[in-house]
């Protein structure tokens, strides 16, 4: 049982709207593409694309107030993150028990009371690439830093019902190794056997851009022509029919002629022949 996720710091009320936990790490999901909705005084809405799926969440309400939106390259991650209430600071964190779920889940929150509502988020991207967007009317106080990991987020948590009251978001931790499991050899049979598979595309890919399913069009052919040949012999062939007639002699009385009477036979003779 391993720890996959970083402590979660969520940063707003913890009181107003209804908790939400969304997970895609489960699924093997990234986030995408990011959209906020700004009002005066709160964010009012987010809405998030995660790899695994072409469906958005929204929480909060979208399509009220300022909008911008972010989406991310290929490779690129979080290298820096803050998350803004709408008021000053106050902790209501208590100390965080680095222990595992089961499940996997991301580890129980901690809570910084910071105003009503969220008021802003800003991150750094590892392509030198920034989004910020916060509520239009209030300034901003208190920025909380937060910690990005392996800068991978896998998911969000908070509170939200007409407003966006809280907000957090979930990352990975730096991955260390990967094992494969279930590994197949389909043709290890044909190998003991001496019989050699024709290798006839090759493809390799390291998932630098975190999305899943990766694609791939087979672009090889292989051409393979037998050939077989039949022999059919000639000759010539003749076949000849001889007929022989003796004359046998039957005994009987000397001078009688009559006893002799005439016996024949055929013989076939074979002689090839052209066919």
């Amino acid at each position: 049982m391993s720890i996959i996720y970083t402590p979660v710091l969520i940063i707003g009320s913890s009181s107003g709207g209804t908790v939400f936990n969304y997970d895609a790490a489960q699924s093997g999901g990234v986030l995408r593409r990011i959209g906020l909705w700004a009002g005066e005084r709160q964010l009012r809405g987010i809405r998030v694309w995660f790899t695994h799926t072409t469906s958005p969440q929204t929480f909060g309400t979208a399509n009220v107030g300022s909008y911008k939106e972010f989406e991310f390259t290929d490779g690129e991650r979080i290298s820096r993150l803050s998350l803004w209430g709408n008021g000053a600071g106050l902790s209501l964190s208590t100390t965080v028990v680095a222990v595992a779920h089961s499940r996997r889940q991301p580890m129980p929150p901690r809570i910084f009371r910071a105003g009503t509502r969220s008021g802003g988020v800003r991150f750094f991207t590892t392509r030198d690439r920034q989004f910020f967007h916060h509520m239009t009317s209030w300034p901003l106080k208190q920025e909380n830093a937060i910690e990005v990991a392996s800068g991978l987020c896998v998911g969000l948590r908070g509170r939200a019902g007409a407003d966006i009251d809280a907000l957090g978001l979930t990352f990975l931790l730096p991955i260390s190794h990967a094992r494969l499991t279930n590994v197949r050899y389909p043709t290890l049979q044909l190998e003991a056997a001496s019989i050699h598979p024709v290798n006839i595309h090759e493809f390799y890919n390291e998932n630098l851009s975190y999305r899943l399913p990766k694609e791939w069009t087979n672009t090889g052919s292989y051409t393979k022509t037998e050939s077989a040949s039949w022999s059919l012999p000639a000759g010539i062939e003749y076949h000849a029919t001889v007929g022989v007639i003796k004359l046998i002699h039957k005994r009987g009385p000397k001078d009688d002629l009559n006893n002799w009477r005439p016996i024949s036979y055929t013989k076939g003779v074979g002689v090839p022949k052209m066919i």
